[in-house]
């Protein structure tokens, strides 16, 4: 066997390496889970003294609307100012709700007014203890679906996107595929098991038929047992029990960030990340050097005047995206894109 085709059997389709389960694996990570449900449980029971007005706000939106899209924030107030720009410029029909795990209280109070001068629905999380950046986000997943989703009963779609993951161009959950569970595919990495979850920061989810999501306790920490990021757990609640019909996968596109912007004199090869030719993923907005080193303030300027004064020609400027191929690869369900 080469030994290029030999390398590229010890990595899933996201280059992570593949790991081999063992026994000793199997009984470590099986305590680590067991913990991490402990902990997942104290968590969901904390309470918020503003859950009460929030749902009232909530279910008196939904009287307009059967859908909302959820983003958790963290630290970084000019992403979410940005993200709620994009929203109201491409988005305007769908709700949106604004999840607060920041630490910072000084950002935190910046997120609230922003979310507030641009009416958009904002809670602050309980003080959330975790330190692990995934199982940090998982934990604000787990409290927002036990706490806010499942007490919506009116919803029939429900979609969580990253903090700096921004519409594009004009989007309504209607556009997406019907299943049960739509977005990025985030593959195992335990070999010879094939696992699967969704990539926490784009992943929708849609009451269908007799399956009704809202019903079941979807966890959204991580599952590292079965080889999986945040997000993972819902392998054993949901993912594993679908069928190819009710599940598929969006596509995703690497696009250049000085191309993107038309900032010719952007010293930075950075690449940003376009999802379904509709959402741009920048990715570790709160805390890759790559952004860091642009400076929070210029880039949020440049995208804003990228993407909302001048909306972006992706066609123009990446003549490799193809809006039909992109549309059949987001219509294809779990079994033909491995």
């Amino acid at each position: 066997m080469p030994a290029q085709y030999q390398e590229k059997e010890n990595f899933n389709d996201n280059g992570v390496r593949l790991v081999k389960q063992t026994n000793f694996r199997k009984c470590l990570y099986g305590l680590k889970a067991l913990r991490n449900y402990g902990i997942r449980l104290i968590y969901e029971a904390a309470k918020s003294r503003d859950i009460a007005s929030l749902l009232n706000q909530l279910n008196s939106i939904l009287n307009f609307s059967d859908s909302i899209v959820v983003t958790i924030a963290y630290d970084t107030p000019w992403t979410i100012s940005l993200l709620a720009e994009c929203w109201q410029k491409y988005c305007p029909e769908t709700p949106l709700l604004v999840i607060d795990n920041s630490s910072n209280q000084i950002a935190a109070q910046e997120i609230s007014k922003i979310c507030g001068d641009n009416g958009i629905s904002y809670l602050k999380l309980p003080h959330n203890r975790e330190w692990h950046p995934s199982r940090s986000h998982g934990l604000a997943l787990n409290w927002t679906w036990k706490n806010i989703i499942c007490h919506m009963k009116t919803l029939t779609t429900i979609g969580f996107i990253d903090h700096d993951c921004y519409p594009i161009r004009p989007w309504s959950p209607a556009s997406l595929p019907s299943k049960v569970a739509y977005g990025l595919k985030s593959p195992g990495w335990i070999r010879d098991q094939h696992t699967w979850g969704l990539w926490a920061g784009y992943m929708f989810f849609r009451n269908r038929g007799a399956q009704n999501v809202t019903d079941l306790p979807m966890d959204f920490t991580p599952n590292p047992l079965d080889g999986l990021d945040t997000g993972g757990m819902n392998w054993r609640t949901l993912y594993k029990k679908l069928t190819p019909e009710d599940y598929g996968y969006s596509k995703i596109e690497k696009i250049s960030l000085c191309n993107l912007l038309g900032a010719s004199d952007l010293e930075t090869d950075a690449e940003a990340e376009l999802i379904d030719s509709t959402f741009l993923h920048l990715g570790g907005a709160a805390y890759k050097a790559t952004w860091k080193a642009i400076g929070s303030t210029r880039l949020a300027a440049l995208l804003r005047a990228s993407l909302i004064l001048t909306p972006p020609n992706l066609r123009r400027d990446h003549p490799n995206i193809d809006d039909d191929a992109t549309q059949k690869n987001s219509q294809d369900n779990g079994s033909t894109a491995s």
